[in-house]
């Protein structure tokens, strides 16, 4: 399943020219909106993330698609995905000489977008403030509310400026040879 028209297409035409369309057909849609699938795979490939990986509703989808279209224990990649802040003070100028304009998110976003932040900015090691499992044996949990405290011990004396996001995501292991069916 492919909401964006354009890359269900180009998918349909990789599925053509590999020679696989007796094994993989490529549906248009929102996995939310499905009824049902021919087959129930064991396999869910997704890339539902955002600047805070649960931000594009990847919790509600892949629990939604595990309790309604997947086979039971089927494999979710990735895996996980965690989100993380750290406070953080002014890179140096060097840093934002190297950067690419415009560095500001475009509306409705407000985020200032900064690739390759500098880990000696940051004024304390990265904490986790969200974790979404993908797994099928707790898919039944992943819409429910998260509620994080975290706290930081300074490592330098410095200004705060803000706090850094960023996400870490997982991909299963699987069994040498081995590999879910997909349909």
């Amino acid at each position: 399943l492919e909401s964006n028209a354009e890359a269900c297409e180009a998918a349909r035409r990789t599925v053509a020219e590999l020679g696989l369309q007796q094994v993989i057909e490529v549906l248009e849609g929102y996995s939310t909106e499905q009824p049902a699938l021919p087959e129930p795979p064991s396999l869910l490939v997704h890339e539902i993330l955002g600047e805070v990986a649960g931000c594009e509703g990847a919790a509600r989808c892949v629990a939604d698609a595990h309790a309604r279209l997947l086979a039971p224990g089927a494999v979710a990649v990735p895996a996980s995905a965690r989100s993380l802040c750290a406070p953080c003070s002014w890179p140096s100028g060097e840093y934002w000489a190297s950067l690419p304009n415009p560095v500001l998110s475009p509306p409705p976003g407000a985020a200032l977008k900064l690739p390759r932040f500098p880990r000696e900015a940051t004024l304390a090691p990265a904490q986790p403030f969200e974790q979404l499992d993908f797994g099928s044996a707790t898919a039944g949990r992943l819409a429910e509310p998260q509620h994080s405290r975290i706290s930081f011990g300074l490592a330098r004396a410095a200004s705060l400026r803000g706090l850094a996001l960023h996400i870490e995501v997982a991909f299963p292991p699987l069994a040498e040879g081995a590999a879910p069916r997909v349909s």
